[in-house]
């Protein structure tokens, strides 16, 4: 009989920068390489191998540049080596103060 053992962990963070969200998760399992230059890499790479994880995301994500903010969905799934990601954005608008207010990444009147 197999054990299946479920962990969940809750966090939040918040980051500001030229980047979005769906780059960050595209490339969520990068750091899992067993053939790194780096050697703590290659070991703790090696350790989590062969488990399986899932890990949920539930975003906003915002881009005066490119005019968007965003509320979505994302999951990282890894399986003894083989990887899934989704990524879908459930709603999208202009980048303008009334809908950084309704998307929550501000509060009324700390943005102008």
């Amino acid at each position: 009989m197999a054990i299946h053992q479920k962990n969940t962990a809750t966090g939040s963070f918040t980051a500001t920068g030229r980047w979005s969200f769906k780059s960050n998760v595209d490339c969520f399992f990068d750091c899992i390489d067993t053939n790194s230059d780096n050697d703590e890499v290659v070991a703790l790479s090696k350790e989590i191998f062969d488990e399986a994880f899932e890990i949920k995301f539930d975003f906003i994500d915002s881009e005066s540049g490119s005019n968007f903010v965003h509320s979505g969905l994302a999951s990282a799934t890894y399986n003894a080596g083989d990887k899934e990601i989704a990524y879908d954005i459930c709603n999208s608008g202009d980048y303008t103060v009334e809908n950084l207010i309704d998307y929550g990444v501000y509060e009324f009147g700390e943005i102008f």
